[in-house]
């Protein structure tokens, strides 16, 4: 609340928990304060804001750790996003706008409907790159796409390192992704005793990293 500006005797509706997410311990504090509410996620062992969102957009962006570090504003990630998408703002009503962590990167999620169709994006808030956008659900990839290896092509790369046959993969899935500038495919899968986590280079094929864990 502290970060927000407001005082606890300012707030209602103030629930406080314990969680385990993304690899980390996390508090997640919710409160309202007038017509808005606030939801924040914290890394518990440094008090750092993981991700930030408040349902009226107005979102507040907390200051990078690396003083080097600049965010882009949540309006300017909002306009890459209506860029992106060819939509005029007149014609978008934003549904979420929320800042926030994934992998290790700070992204915008932002979500709004224009013409009669549902618009996701995640934005670098750092870079404004679109990291992913889809459109009704369905996933839009860059213009040179097709000089990526394949989903497919990512799963058969994880396969064969981890040698576990396709068809003994549960859970499976390949998302095509923007990590500092390169694209990559993050392959997960799961197997009774393990989980895997696999990032393929999206057009060399070239694993990049992988992770094997027990599957409690």
């Amino acid at each position: 609340m502290h970060h927000a500006g407001y005082a606890e005797t300012d707030v209602t509706e103030l629930e406080t928990e314990f969680d385990f997410d993304d690899g980390m311990y996390l508090y997640e504090v919710e409160f309202t304060y007038g017509k808005s509410d606030y939801e924040y996620e914290l890394i518990a062992s440094t008090g750092e804001i993981y991700s930030l969102e408040i349902d009226d957009f107005s979102v507040i962006v907390p200051t990078p750790a690396d003083s080097s570090v600049t965010y882009i504003s949540a309006d300017r990630a909002k306009e890459i996003a209506l860029e992106d998408g060819g939509v005029q703002a007149e014609n978008a009503t934003f549904k979420k706008v929320k800042f926030d962590k994934d992998n290790g990167e700070h992204i915008y999620e932002i979500e709004f409907v224009a013409g009669g169709s549902e618009y996701e994006y995640e934005i670098n808030a750092v870079s404004g790159a679109v990291i992913e956008s889809e459109i009704d659900g369905e996933k839009r990839f860059p213009a040179d796409s097709g000089e990526y290896i394949g989903a497919g092509a990512a799963l058969q790369i994880a396969s064969a390192h981890s040698g576990v046959a396709e068809n003994d993969m549960r859970k499976k899935e390949a998302k095509l992704k923007i990590k500092k500038g390169v694209y990559v495919y993050e392959v997960e899968f799961e197997t009774r005793a393990y989980e895997y986590e696999y990032v393929i280079d999206a057009k060399t094929g070239k694993i990049l990293s992988a992770e094997k864990e027990t599957n409690d």
